[in-house]
């Protein structure tokens, strides 16, 4: 889903949908009380933010403006393969990089769920993702 992601524009969101049920039926072998395992996800889904950063590799020039910035030391020059290498474990996804690339090749997004009802009367998860509005300022 990431080249979905990485073509999406500004003003366009990209939707999905989860199946809650699985994650709800694994909860209950943990906690045996099926409301208050439900007023927990439901709580945790609907606060859900998470910052999403793609990295087109392909289209890095090099530059290495990224590598000084990066306040984990997240990205770094791999001289052995002559590319930019970025360690998604280092990673806060602070948008740094994404800030300084002159090219355009790192995307930031922001992805929001939600747990709602579907046409069929069962209970999804449905995540939105945009580009971060920070791309908006860059235009």
């Amino acid at each position: 889903k990431q080249d979905d992601l990485i073509q999406l524009g500004t003003d366009k969101l990209f939707l999905d949908e989860l199946k809650f049920k699985p994650i709800f039926d694994e909860s209950l072998t943990i906690l045996n009380d099926e409301e208050g395992v439900h007023e927990v996800l439901e709580d945790a889904i609907n606060r859900l933010k998470i910052r999403i950063i793609t990295w087109d590799g392909d289209n890095c020039k090099k530059c290495q403006m990224c590598i000084p910035d990066c306040p984990t030391g997240a990205i770094s020059f791999d001289s052995d393969n002559d590319t930019i290498v970025r360690d998604k474990e280092k990673c806060l996804r602070c948008s740094i990089c994404y800030q300084t690339c002159p090219f355009g090749v790192i995307k930031y997004f922001l992805a929001k769920f939600n747990l709602d009802t579907n046409d069929n009367e069962e209970e999804v998860i449905h995540i939105s993702v945009k580009a971060s509005q920070l791309a908006e300022r860059r235009a």
